[in-house]
């Protein structure tokens, strides 16, 4: 099983899937057009991330946003959130496409 890169937070599978990214553990750099898999423990879906989205949790953090060494700071500041489009879904017990 692979590692997890972050949290799912909303979406649906029309729309889109939200994907707040945790910075500690996305070793490999996210690009527009990779291929990811969110896994539960009934499904597994295949899917595209079609967008990428960095923000701040608060407007004063843009007038003096911390250093690159402030790594505390950084993690509780900003956020990098993906957008997921669910491409193919399979029932994870049998592998079997679901409809």
């Amino acid at each position: 099983m692979r590692k997890p890169i972050g949290m799912v937070i909303s979406g649906s599978l029309s729309e889109g899937i939200l994907l707040r990214i945790n910075p500690l553990k996305a070793d490999e750099p996210l690009n527009v057009g990779s291929f990811v898999t969110i896994q539960t423990e009934t499904t597994i879906f295949f899917s595209l991330l079609s967008d990428l989205r960095s923000s701040i949790a608060h407007p004063d953090v843009a007038l003096f946003p911390p250093s690159p060494t402030e790594d505390i700071l950084v993690q509780n500041f900003f956020t990098l959130t993906a957008l997921i489009k669910p491409v193919l879904v399979l029932d994870a017990a049998t592998n079997n496409i679901v409809n």
